[in-house]
């Protein structure tokens, strides 16, 4: 689960350093935007991952509704200004939900060492 986390702290933080970066650098600053695509795609590999350790979770199953609407808004119905809200709260709504199943994977990684919170 922390090799999750690793990855979804280098989803995020990505676009924020390239547009730091991009202050100093012009350059930069226009694969700042960019990056925010590399963003989605780990999370949401990240996501299947999940939905297969834990295909009970609700919360994943909504996270990928919501994925699934704005490819449908965006890409079927040319649906463009609101859409750019959508992709920065899919990403919180992942890492909130990444890291509330921290407590639950503490045996999954290491499963021969007792969890001491049980």
């Amino acid at each position: 689960m922390k090799t999750l986390h690793y990855v979804n702290a280098f989803a995020l933080g990505l676009p924020l350093l390239l547009g730091l970066i991009g202050f100093a650098d012009n350059y930069l600053l226009f694969f700042a935007p960019l990056s925010t695509m590399v963003t989605g795609f780990l999370q949401v590999l990240v996501a299947l991952i999940l939905l297969f350790w834990i295909p009970k979770n609700i919360h994943i199953y909504i996270y990928f509704f919501f994925t699934i609407l704005f490819f449908v808004l965006w890409l079927g119905f040319g649906i463009e200004y609101w859409l750019f809200v959508l992709p920065p709260l899919l990403a919180f709504y992942f890492t909130y939900i990444l890291y509330n199943q921290k407590d639950k994977f503490d045996n999954h990684e290491n499963p021969k060492t007792p969890n001491p919170g049980l």
